[in-house]
C-alpha cells in the first residue's frame, strides 16, 4: 500500500466525518427550535389556563341545562291542577307576581 492509497482513504474518511458532523449540527439546531417552540406553547397554555377553565365550566353548565331540558320534555305532562275547597286560590291583583301563583298551586 502506498502513501497515495492512505491519503485517499483518509480523505474519504474525513469527507464522511464532515457529512456526519453536518447532519449532527443540523439535528441539534432542529432540537433547539423544537424546544423553543414547546416552551412558547407551554407559556401560551399557561396564559390561557383561566380562559380554558372558564370555558370548560361553561360547557359543563350547558350540558347540565340540556340534560334538564331533555328530562323535562321527556317526562309526561303534569296532572291538571284542581282548586282545593279548603284553600281557595288567592285573589288576582295587578301587583301579584305570576311566580307566587305557581308556588301556591304547587304547594297544594
Amino acid at each position: 500500500m502506498h502513501a497515495t492509497d492512505h491519503q485517499e482513504n483518509l480523505h474519504g474518511t474525513l469527507e464522511t466525518f464532515v457529512g456526519i458532523d453536518a447532519k449532527i449540527c443540523e439535528s441539534q439546531e432542529k432540537v433547539r427550535q423544537l424546544k423553543a417552540s414547546l416552551k412558547e406553547c407551554k407559556t401560551l397554555l399557561h396564559c390561557k389556563r383561566d380562559e380554558l377553565r372558564r370555558l370548560w365550566l361553561e360547557d359543563v353548565k350547558y350540558k347540565q341545562m340540556i340534560k334538564i331540558l331533555e328530562s323535562m320534555f321527556a317526562s309526561p305532562s303534569p296532572p291538571p291542577l284542581h282548586y282545593s275547597t279548603c284553600h281557595p286560590p288567592p285573589p288576582l291583583h295587578s301587583h301579584t307576581h305570576p311566580c307566587s301563583l305557581s308556588f301556591y298551586f304547587l304547594s297544594l
